[in-house]
């Protein structure tokens, strides 16, 4: 146990009670009895109970009837209320089918804290109030990570366990009251409070839930388990109850110092004293706010710690990396920036590269009004930015995508014609290697298996002259045909 206290303005502290268990037997209303009939079962006398002396709106008849004879009425099957707090219905088959605590109030026409709704609400809460649990101490942790879904503080690692400790070893004076969907008709998903024990009262905190419907209904229905567990007052601290006002006086406890940073504090929140040994934590605007989900060290020192070299710093000072945080020195030797996509890496998957195209991909995707040219740059980039948008072209160097071009051997080029410097467009428009290519008289530029070389020239094949030698023999058989002829004529 550690020391603690609480005081508030202008009343005296005194001693604190201690934090019982929660399984302590809780009273009940006891309705005035009524007769039934023999064939209703336990579940839909109880529900009766519930009813007595209330009415609803008959929508058929346009008319307020007693409530039990609506209920009658709509679930001719059979209906119930099960000693936890739930509703039902039966169908044809005997079938159980649950009834939504908001479904069968707007079905009775009754408006949310009306005066019938009050009444039942109380009457209903009654008998399962006792479903409702408080703990302290190190099992603080566990309902934190299972029934505080909203709470910043909820997780498993190492760094949110030691916030957290400051609970933990207050076990005295800070507890944690919840309840799931099947313990009280108003949960509709898991919710807790946190809530502190003074020497005069006990101090409902805020309500975490992730979908708790009457909230302020289920702050009371808390509020009334506490006074009972604790035999004092409980007042909401956060915002009103349904039947509660907000404590409006400034509070302070003096918590045992549990050596670690403190948590992101719900309403207490404020350190305005800290020593080796205690803390003094206070609703009054004053001191240190502990807000951050980091931690905040309450003797005010660095509130967060660099992941790669263990200082202490402010959270204003610190750099976030990967779900880490860092000092600035270690930051710029962690995260590196990639020129090209203007994005943040890690360092260690940067390089250094030659780049033909734009200095940056806003570059690439400038409008056609600005349209910048494509170019060599000397860029940093990341080995992502590379596999995503680069190609790597046959010097080791590298090309935008649909910047690239290859020849006939499969080597990659840039579209820049200066870069060829072994390889030669074609007059078809595909690159080739400069001794795969010949080049005609006439200037033009072919793959040397596509021509042919006749006396020292080269010719697109089909295109090349004849030859001499053919014209000459050509030439005789024409004449010695013409004298054949004469001859004959002779």
């Amino acid at each position: 146990m550690c020391e603690s206290c609480e005081s508030e303005q202008s009343e005296p502290s005194e001693e604190l009670n201690p934090i019982v268990p929660s399984d302590v037997s809780e009273q009940t209303i006891e309705p005035t009895p009524i007769v039934y009939p023999d064939d209703w079962s336990d579940n839909a006398k109880r529900l009766a109970r519930y009813l007595d002396g209330l009415t609803a709106y008959d929508t058929a008849e346009l008319k307020n009837v007693p409530a039990i004879e609506l209920v009658q009425k709509l679930y001719p099957n059979g209906f119930g209320c099960t000693d936890t707090g739930e509703l039902y219905q039966l169908g044809f088959t005997g079938k159980r089918t649950a009834i939504r605590f908001r479904a069968f109030t707007d079905s009775m026409k009754w408006v949310t804290y009306s005066g019938q709704y009050d009444v039942f609400c109380e009457r209903i809460f009654t008998e399962s109030i006792g479903k409702i649990h408080t703990t302290s101490g190190d099992d603080i942790h566990e309902i934190f990570q299972t029934y505080r879904p909203g709470s910043c503080m909820g997780g498993s690692d190492d760094d949110i366990r030691s916030f957290r400790e400051v609970y933990a070893v207050n076990d005295d004076c800070i507890g944690v009251i919840y309840a799931g969907p099947k313990s009280n008709p108003l949960i509709e998903s898991v919710c807790s409070c946190l809530y502190w024990v003074g020497s005069k009262r006990v101090y409902l905190d805020r309500l975490y839930s992730s979908g708790t419907y009457h909230a302020k209904l289920q702050y009371d229905l808390f509020a009334d388990h506490l006074e009972k567990q604790h035999g004092k007052p409980c007042v909401p601290i956060y915002t009103s109850s349904h039947k509660r006002e907000q404590w409006s006086k400034d509070i302070t406890f003096k918590l045992q110092n549990h050596d670690a940073p403190l948590p992101y504090m719900d309403t207490i929140q404020n350190v305005k004293k800290c020593t080796k040994n205690h803390i003094w934590v206070t609703t009054a605007t004053t001191g240190l706010r502990c807000t951050d989900t980091s931690g905040t060290w309450p003797d005010g020192r660095g509130r967060c710690k660099c992941e790669s070299c263990g200082c202490r710093l402010n959270e204003d000072e610190a750099y976030n990396w990967n779900d880490s945080t860092y000092c600035s020195d270690c930051y710029s030797e962690t995260v590196g920036h990639c020129e090209y996509t203007e994005d943040d890496c890690d360092a260690d998957e940067l390089q250094s590269i030659e780049l033909y195209g734009f200095r940056c991909r806003y570059e690439s995707r400038s409008s056609v009004t600005r349209r910048l040219s494509p170019s060599w740059h000397t860029l940093t980039v990341s080995n992502d930015t590379i596999s995503n948008y680069f190609t790597e072209l046959h010097d080791g160097t590298y090309a935008e995508n649909d910047l690239t071009i290859e020849d006939n051997r499969g080597r990659n080029f840039a579209t820049d014609p200066d870069s060829w410097d072994d390889a030669t467009l074609t007059e078809d428009g595909e690159l080739y290697h400069s001794s795969d290519v010949v080049q005609l008289q006439d200037g033009r530029t072919f793959p040397a298996d596509e021509c042919v070389e006749v006396d020292g020239e080269w010719y697109l094949s089909g295109e090349e002259p004849e030859s001499e030698t053919e014209d000459d023999s050509a030439d005789d058989v024409s004449e010695n045909e013409d004298t054949t002829n004469e001859k004959e004529l002779v």
